[in-house]
This record gives structure tokens, sequence and C-alpha cells, in this order.
């Protein structure tokens, strides 16, 4: 088994391979119109002309003690002008089962994303996605069975 030290500098090594991806992939988006992407061998392109880009860095693990390099993260990946979130599989998870729709998934990475931007702390995504649900169920009023 791998120390915790070990895992944190696993966790950073992805994070940074990740954001180094992010930005290659948009140098090339802002100079195209469309991308050409092959998923399972099969080749398509995908308009980007007019569309809002989002960078999504999902790692295994993410320690919530490291916030403030989270942030510094978020910071650097800011001056592209692209919407940057970093998740762990389980947040990434949480993220999809909560924001079922494309609209409602990309509108929550962009708001979580600004958030932490805005505040200039990390927000741990377990937190955020659990009061999105407290505020959707706010939103429905008692439980129609008391007692």
């Amino acid at each position: 088994s791998r120390t915790i030290e070990r895992k944190r500098r696993a966790s950073h090594h992805q994070i940074k391979k990740g954001m180094k991806q992010a930005k290659g992939a948009q140098a090339y988006a802002r100079v195209r119109a469309k991308l050409e992407l092959a998923v399972d061998k099969v080749h398509f392109d995908v308009d980007v002309d007019c569309k809002k880009v989002f960078n999504l860095v999902v790692v295994q693990e993410m320690f919530a003690d490291e916030g403030g390099t989270f942030v510094q993260y978020y910071r650097e990946m800011q001056e592209s002008g692209y919407v940057f979130v970093i998740l762990d599989y389980a947040a990434f998870n949480a993220f999809c089962h909560e924001f079922q729709s494309e609209q409602l998934l990309l509108h929550s990475f962009a708001d979580y994303s600004a958030r932490i931007l805005a505040g200039g702390k990390w927000i741990d995504p377990r937190n955020y996605v659990r009061e999105s649900i407290m505020e959707r169920l706010g939103e429905l009023g008692p439980h129609p069975v008391s007692g």
C-alpha cells in the first residue's frame, strides 16, 4: 500500500498533467472552429466556434487539507478564460448524479469554479453538491407526512 505522502504526490502529478493537457487543448481550440475527435476509433467533428470551452481534470483522489494549492491551480488556469474544474472520481460521480442534464452539469461546473475564484478559497465539492441537494429539497416544501 502507498503512503499518504506518495498518494498526495501522485494526486498533484495527475492534476499538473491534466492542466498541461488542458492548456494544449485550449491552444488547439483557439485556432480552430471545429475540433476533430476520435472516440473508440470513430472520428467526428465538434463545432466549438461559438461555444464555451470547459477544462475538467478528474483525478483518482484529492486531499481537502490541500485546498490552498488547489485554489492556486484554479488561478493559474483562470488566465485562459475557460472554465476549469478539478474533481476526484467520487466528486465527479456526485456532480453527474445530482446535475443530470448536460446544461445543469455545465452550469454547476462553471458556478463551482467561479465561487472558488471569487472567494479565494477551496470549496469541498461534496459540500457544493450537498448544498445543491438541500436547495432542491427546500424548494419542495415540507414533507407531506408529519409525525
